[in-house]
């Protein structure tokens, strides 16, 4: 992009304190489609300041006119000491949301650069406070702020425009999401072919992009997915520097899965893949205009830590760039109308003895984790576990345990394990059964999910060895007569 014509030339210099000189292009009449990506930009220099570090800077706007309230969006030190064009690659693509933009330097003492002749224009910009330095984040912290078309407070008659020119393309999908602050989504008006991404067999509403993991024969490497009991999520949280994240994880929890040769390891991150490779969700339609998507990485100071990524949305789907074979879900945003951050869940209980014998002791012991990263009260202090047990035929029901527990037990992260019995089932021998068991189940808590909060396993209701009825434990016992 150039707002220049002509190859006449002007010289300016820089005296007194360092300035900002920017120039603005209006992305609009170039039918750019956004977000696009700024990733080069040029200067025509006549003298260089030898030795110095020059700020470039990239800033968008949404309304045009002044930049005063413009956004800073890139900002990179670079060193300009060749006379002509000097074209600077970004270290990192500039992302573009807003249909103005203005890119520049803020030049040192003495550096000269070229300006076409083609007459007074307000593309470009003057920016400085005498004797000072000011916030390049802010323009409007600047004392002088203007135009270089003579006006004041500038006062600078350029008669052209700075030979400051840009270079930008479509912005890629993984680009993109890297524009926003963690946990906030990125939605890509522009269109991107996913045809190429692959279901997983097992999670069908997660996609890989398998070209990313198949590059080429030394760093192929298979890939899975299962979906994983929510009894295994982790809820230690990571949040990035100088931003602190309120999140709900929300829909299934998903382990991926790889099988790495030994030269792909990386040392001390045992689930570390060897390329990042592209992953997209399918998400609930109410989920859908906000979800992001988090992985789990393990390290031996913090353990296992769920991370948020940049996430872009595509149409129905959100997309994020996965480092990692692990835990992997999508995260929404608290708000004031969000439940609080709970979540009671069941694991695998084990049941002593299984199959359940007709009349005889049985006794459990019931694996229960808060996922959330709140405590939680209720009115009587605890929360209520039934374990009940029906003849799965006519949905009777056999038997019933209630087990208050106190809710000090079940604090975020807090795994325990419930001893519970004994219960006993003494009808429909022989025949199909289902035990469950419930937490939660006056269903006091308001929680990120209420539809993990409970565990079953069906069996045949076996009669005791020896047997050939039910056992009554209720029968007298019968005392041996002593032999004279």
């Amino acid at each position: 992009m150039s707002n220049n014509s002509g190859s006449d030339n002007g010289i300016f210099y820089i005296e007194g304190e360092s300035s900002l000189v920017i120039n603005g292009f209006d992305l609009t009449p170039l039918g750019l489609e956004l977000p696009a990506a700024l990733d080069t930009v040029s200067i025509s220099v006549s003298a260089p300041a030898p030795g110095s570090s020059i700020d470039l800077v990239v800033y968008q706007d949404a309304n045009g006119g002044s930049p005063v309230d413009a956004t800073l969006v890139y900002r990179q030190t670079v060193s300009l000491e060749r006379t002509g064009v000097n074209r600077i690659a970004l270290e990192q693509a500039a992302i573009i949301t807003e249909p103005v933009v203005w890119v520049g330097f803020y030049l040192p003492v003495d550096f000269r650069f070229h300006a076409d002749r083609s007459g007074p224009s307000v593309l470009t910009y003057w920016a400085w406070t005498p004797a000072s330095t000011f916030d390049l984040a802010s323009l409007s912290s600047a004392a002088v702020l203007g135009p270089g078309d003579g006006s004041e407070p500038v006062g600078i008659a350029m008669d052209g425009i700075a030979r400051i020119t840009a270079e930008m393309r479509t912005a890629k999908h993984d680009e993109i999401g890297v524009a926003l602050p963690l946990g906030q989504q990125f939605v890509a008006e522009v269109g991107q072919d996913t045809s190429i991404m692959q279901a997983y067999e097992n999670c069908d509403l997660v996609l890989y992009d398998p070209e990313d993991n198949s590059i080429s024969a030394d760093l192929s490497f298979p890939l899975d997915c299962r979906i994983a009991p929510e009894f295994e999520a982790p809820t230690a949280w990571a949040n990035p520097p100088d931003q602190i994240l309120d999140m709900q994880r929300a829909g299934n929890l998903y382990k991926i899965e790889t099988t790495l040769r030994e030269d792909q390891h990386v040392w001390g991150r045992p689930s570390q893949l060897p390329v990042r490779v592209t992953h997209c969700m399918r998400i609930a339609p109410g989920d859908l205009e906000r979800a992001v998507i988090g992985e789990v990485r393990e390290s031996e100071q913090w353990g296992e830590q769920w991370h948020v990524l940049p996430s872009v949305r595509f149409n129905d789907i959100v997309c994020a760039e996965v480092s990692v074979a692990n835990y992997l879900s999508y995260f929404l945003p608290r708000t004031a109308e969000s439940p609080p951050n709970v979540n009671l869940t069941l694991g695998w209980t084990r049941v002593n003895p299984h199959p359940l014998e007709c009349g005889m002791e049985a006794r459990l012991s019931i694996p229960v984790v808060n996922t959330g990263q709140s405590w939680f009260e209720t009115n009587s202090g605890d929360i209520l576990i039934v374990i009940e047990d029906f003849h799965v035929a006519t949905s009777i029901p056999t038997t019933k345990l209630e087990m208050p527990i106190n809710t000090d037990h079940f604090g975020p992260g807090v795994r325990r394990v419930i001893e519970a019995g004994p219960i006993y089932v003494e009808s429909f021998a022989e025949d199909l059964h289902r035990l469950e068991v419930r937490v939660d189940a006056r269903n006091e808590i308001a929680e990120t999910n209420e539809l993990d909060n409970s565990w079953s396993t069906e069996y045949i209701l076996a009669f005791p060895a020896g047997l050939e009825e039910c056992f009554d434990r209720f029968a007298p016992v019968e005392e041996e007569e002593e032999e004279e």
